[in-house]
């Protein structure tokens, strides 16, 4: 992941899981998953729990694809947090197919945004509301993660969850670091 190796305890207890679909750092020993549609790709890693018995944690990326059907996940991301990405927005937009309606320009009123340049946002979505990091509002933890746009060649998006219980926050700026460096530098996976 580049020359810049996370380093420290929250680090040591990291790993990093890669697929087809997308890489990651996570916690150890959690076991991952990934897919692909014609809309993104995702993986998902996560430890082993039962749901609906405690509150399961878990690392997911995404690599969402504007030049597809995607292109109604990237607008509805896009008109959130990049400006930039505006004609491409409206233009998805004035398809009028279903999937235009859900787009909304403007961020989510409780996400928290750091802007690191134009076509990169970190975000945390509060613990049991909407936002980036969650379309429900059903998490009992923040979600912190960000989003960054590939305008070329067809304006896709990637977008990191992160979402650990608190005496993991540590371990979450690691792994959204980490993320940054490997898009920035071109060592994040994208499927062939």
């Amino acid at each position: 992941m580049g020359d810049a190796q996370p380093r420290g305890p929250d680090a040591a207890a990291l790993a990093y899981y890669v697929s087809a679909d997308g890489a990651a750092l996570a916690p150890r020993d959690w076991t991952c998953d990934s897919g692909w549609g014609s809309n993104a790709t995702f993986l998902s890693v996560a430890p082993k729990c039962e749901v609906g018995k405690q509150e399961c944690a878990s690392v997911n990326v995404w690599h969402f694809f504007g030049g597809t059907f995607g292109r109604f996940d990237v607008a509805q991301i896009a008109a959130r947090v990049f400006p930039s990405a505006k004609a491409f927005v409206d233009g998805v937009i004035n398809e009028k197919l279903p999937g235009s309606a859900d787009i909304h320009y403007g961020a989510y009123p409780a996400d928290k945004l750091t802007r690191l340049g134009s076509n990169v946002v970190e975000f945390e979505t509060p613990a049991g509301k909407i936002g980036l990091g969650s379309e429900d509002g059903k998490h009992a933890w923040p979600v912190i993660g960000v989003a960054i746009l590939l305008p070329k060649p067809d304006m896709d998006i990637v977008q990191l969850d992160v979402y650990l219980p608190p005496n993991q926050r540590g371990q979450a700026q690691i792994i959204r670091k980490a993320f940054e460096q490997a898009v920035a530098s071109g060592e994040f996976p994208t499927p062939p």
